[in-house]
């Protein structure tokens, strides 16, 4: 038996990792933590701008002593410019926000002027008076919001004075959450003799939503096994945690402490406290990702990889079709003889810009570089990606992504950028394997680069942008080629 304090540290310890970030609207953003610092794009206030309704003056107008009449010019309302420039004895009545317009430095606020047609009269006042300077709020690229900030209605109105209507937030945590027990009924059910309805459920999902989480609510599971085993594994798969009420203590039909012993691990057992004592923490370990859909009975993964599969299968007909014009111009499927053909002339990069444009956008797709990072932009379908694929696994699979992106920029290389010629002078023969290897690392570079800058896009985005956009330019860019070809 451990402490309060010890359970909750053990608790805080396992968690090594943040949940995945989500570009969400401002709409959605309330409660949500910002995920990445949100710095101004521009000067609050964008220009010097009037502090009152009144009229603005140069200070050189300013009268020591007494009083001084000054002509007025026009109105300015606010959101309204005033395109010409004051000169001396002229003043510009001004609403408050309105930008001050050249020549002038000071506003009077109406209260203290005497206004007669088209004249003002006006009294001493210090320079630079109710005047609202440029950057005066916030300067631009200062951070106004840090990292790990909750959003509340205040941090959302500010984002959207600057413009933004979209945040990047990390992800809600999720939470699977059940009761288990035969002695357990679902309110505006019939009760049985001998039961009772389930009310920690419903108080642990008030907790939960209050505390920003999103719950995946499982209902009652009955005291049996094997349905609770499934369940288990169908939580683990789709939740970053599992949350039950109920079989950890001793009885005969306490059963989720030894299936969770049998399907994972537990951590601790029993905590010094009352009420609440027998509560158990443990883990349930990891499957892989396409096929542990069906290993864990989980929907999660399975659809998930459904998805990228549709995505990878859209956009590999686009890349395909980009490689027609370079194979037609070469004439030949061989790499060697069309690395050949551009030796003899410019880079298939320059006639074939537009195969290279589809090639690397749908090259992008098929290696899962963002923005077409699927697993991590579409989250409600792929969660099991992050669960159920641990430890090596994830390991090899990352080193297979890694493959994938090599492979892709030495084919753009030898297909589009002269393989391993140089630009215009290929020098020694020695030279060649270093022309090839400079371009493919920067290649690499830029698609690293576009990983960890560019934001994610939503699956259906996805889906169009590969069948309506990249599918048609690449179908006519090989059409157009042919012709030209055939012509010349």
């Amino acid at each position: 038996m451990i402490s309060v304090r010890d359970g909750q540290n053990h608790i805080l310890s396992r968690i090594t990792a943040t949940v995945a970030p989500e570009l969400v609207p401002v709409t959605r953003a309330l409660g949500r933590v910002l995920a990445e610092d949100f710095q101004a794009p521009f000067d609050v206030p964008p220009a010097d701008n009037s502090a009152v309704d009144g009229y603005a003056v140069a200070s050189a107008d300013i009268p020591a002593a007494g009083t001084s009449e000054l002509v007025v010019v026009a109105d300015l309302a606010a959101g309204s410019i005033f395109d010409g420039r004051l000169t001396a004895g002229q003043a510009l009545r001004i609403m408050t926000g309105a930008p001050m317009p050249a020549g002038a430095d000071t506003v009077y606020p109406q209260e203290i002027v005497e206004r007669d047609d088209r004249r003002v009269r006006i009294g001493p006042l210090a320079k630079g008076a109710n005047v609202r300077l440029r950057g005066e709020d916030v300067e631009a690229g200062a951070i106004v919001i840090e990292t790990g900030t909750v959003l509340r209605p205040q941090e959302i109105g500010l984002v959207t004075s600057l413009g933004a209507w979209q945040l990047m937030v990390y992800r809600r945590p999720r939470v699977a959450l059940m009761s288990t027990g035969d002695e357990v009924a679902e309110p505006g059910t019939p009760r049985r003799p001998g039961q009772i309805y389930d009310a920690n459920r419903f108080t642990l999902r008030g907790s939960i939503e209050q505390c920003g989480g999103e719950v995946i609510d499982l209902g009652i599971v009955p005291d049996e096994r094997e349905t609770l085993r499934a369940r288990l594994h169908e939580a683990a798969a789709g939740a970053d945690v599992v949350l039950t009420s109920g079989g950890v203590s001793v009885g005969v039909y306490d059963l989720v402490k030894e299936v969770l012993a049998e399907v994972g691990a537990i951590d601790f057992w029993q905590v010094a406290m009352q009420p609440g004592r027998p509560l158990a923490v443990g883990s349930i370990g990891a499957y892989g990702f396409i096929v542990g859909g069906w290993a864990s009975d989980s929907k999660y993964a399975l659809l998930g990889s459904m998805r990228t599969c549709a995505q990878l299968v859209s956009y590999e007909v686009a890349l395909a079709l980009s490689v027609l014009g370079v194979v037609i111009m070469a004439g030949s499927l061989s790499l060697t003889e069309i690395v050949a053909a551009q030796s003899d002339t410019v880079w298939y990069a320059v006639p074939q810009f537009v195969g290279l444009v589809v090639f690397l956008f749908a090259g992008t797709a098929e290696t899962a570089r963002a923005p077409f990072d699927l697993p991590e932009a579409e989250q409600e379908l792929v969660a099991g990606y992050h669960t159920e694929y641990g430890g090596m696994r994830f390991g090899l699979y990352t080193m297979s992504e890694y493959i994938n992106l090599i492979t892709l920029s030495a084919l753009c290389v030898t297909l589009f950028l002269g393989g391993w010629h140089g630009p215009g002078w290929d020098g020694p023969s020695w030279l060649g394997p270093i022309w090839f290897l400079a371009k493919l690392v920067v290649l690499l570079y830029v698609f690293i680069w576009m990983r960890t800058t560019l934001p994610r896009l939503r699956y259906d985005q996805l889906m169009r942008f590969g069948w309506k956009v990249l599918l048609p330019v690449a179908t006519v860019n090989a059409i157009v080629t042919a012709l030209l070809v055939v012509a010349l």
